[in-house]
């Protein structure tokens, strides 16, 4: 007796509380929808892409020349004429000069180049952390949709159960059926609802993500999936050794691999430039401290690379260079090995998917009204009618188990490849 107690007091507080949580305003959305608020409302992606605008910013000060210095100065006592800054034109002292840094080994030039690996990291760095996201969003998107018409289906079974809960009150009540009966009906109801009650949890937790990507926690999102969304592409039409030649070619994570290779030989390149010294020309004025009155000079000036050649740099810079090397190779196995799993994986779901029987879930809503409607004409007896109840709960939530794992695996493969799968 306290055990009923308890849950009917678990059911009715999770009443209330989904009262209280569908009370939000819901919106129906498509994966493309979905994909679109995605791009347009994400954080994440936003503060990303200013990485690419700092990148930008860099090139444009690379490109920039040395400034000249100037220089000037000016006498500040004279103590033959007891004069203060005395710079008068038979008495007074005063020097002028400029110089400008000149490179000798187009430092410039590969500083530039540099600069443009940088942005080309900065964006392939953003693109990966785009393919990563929706990645998770589509995976997010579509375990959502599968946990949700699971709910439906157990809403069903649950309103079907309270309607026959009620008349089996009524007929107890007359004296027509037993009080076992109606317990069992009940029992059978409360499983429903507390089962339903860990699917709704578990979708409670999706709606949490899908909200977090689409930054907004204001409404509830209804995901809608078109059969024509849903059977998108079989992986026994693309050949195996091509889409892992596409995704050798098109993974962004790989093209980061390769252009930190490239930024590291570019790197050397500008090392080995800093050991060659820069010159440093300028012209000066000198009033009356030079040689004879008003001289004008022409300075050059330029480091002697007797101790210093920048050789430790340059080691280290050339270790991070073969480092690199290493670094792609393992990535491209890492690849390789990604597309060959997750085609693995496609495949064996496609399978399984395909060998349900297209009419299977209508027959067994068809069924499942003629079930409770032969049951109340005392037809069946109560052991088929409550196996048959729990055969259904769990045939629809394997079959949209199956369904969601078709297309978690499609979503998979496509990560792995890099892109949108192309046709043969």
């Amino acid at each position: 007796m306290k055990v009923n107690k308890v849950m009917y007091l678990c059911i009715a507080v999770w009443a209330l509380w989904m009262n209280n949580v569908w009370a939000q305003d819901s919106l129906k959305i498509t994966i493309q929808q979905t994909e679109k608020r995605f791009l347009e409302n994400n954080l994440l992606l936003l503060a990303e892409h200013c990485n690419i605008d700092v990148a930008k910013a860099n090139l444009l000060q690379a490109k920039l020349f040395h400034n000249p210095t100037f220089s000037a100065g000016i006498n500040i006592y004279n103590p033959e004429n007891r004069r203060w800054f005395d710079a008068g034109k038979n008495s007074g002292q005063y020097v002028f000069a400029i110089e400008q840094v000149i490179n000798l080994s187009g430092k410039r030039n590969k500083e530039i180049k540099l600069a443009k690996i940088d942005i080309q990291l900065s964006e392939n760095q953003f693109y990966d952390l785009l393919r990563t996201l929706k990645f998770s969003l589509n995976s997010t998107f579509y375990e959502t949709y599968f946990t949700y018409c699971s709910l439906r289906a157990f809403d069903e079974q649950i309103e079907l159960l309270e309607s026959l809960q009620n008349s089996y009150k009524e007929l107890k009540n007359r004296g027509i059926v037993s009080l076992n009966e109606v317990v069992r009906i009940q029992s059978l109801l409360y499983g429903l609802q507390a089962d339903k009650l860990e699917l709704q949890t578990t979708f409670n937790e999706l709606q949490a993500e899908l909200q977090l990507f689409l930054q907004d926690n204001s409404r509830i999102f209804i995901p809608e999936l078109s059969d024509r969304d849903f059977v998108f592409l079989n992986p026994s039409d693309f050949a195996i050794d091509k889409l892992i030649a596409y995704a050798l070619e098109n993974r962004v994570d790989l093209k980061t691999a390769k252009n930190e290779w490239h930024w590291q030989q570019q790197k050397l390149s500008l090392e080995k430039a800093n050991a060659v010294p820069e010159i440093t020309i300028g012209a000066d004025f000198d009033k009356r401290s030079g040689a004879f009155d008003n001289q004008f000079s022409l300075n050059m000036a330029i480091d002697l690379p007797f101790f210093n050649h920048n050789k430790g740099t340059i080691n280290a810079v050339k270790a991070g260079l073969k480092q690199k090397e290493i670094l792609i190779h393992k990535k491209q196995k890492e690849v390789e090995t990604e597309v060959l799993k997750s085609f693995a994986n496609a495949v064996e779901a496609d399978i399984i998917y395909r060998s349900i029987d297209v009419d299977f879930e209508q027959n067994l809503k068809s069924l499942l009204q003629s079930i409770t409607d032969n049951f109340r004409k005392k037809n069946i007896s109560m052991l088929e009618f409550t196996d048959f109840y729990e055969s259904y709960r769990d045939n629809i939530i394997k079959v949209n188990q199956i369904k969601n794992k078709k297309a978690q695996a499609m979503t998979e493969l496509r990560f792995a490849v890099g892109v949108d799968l192309i046709e043969n």
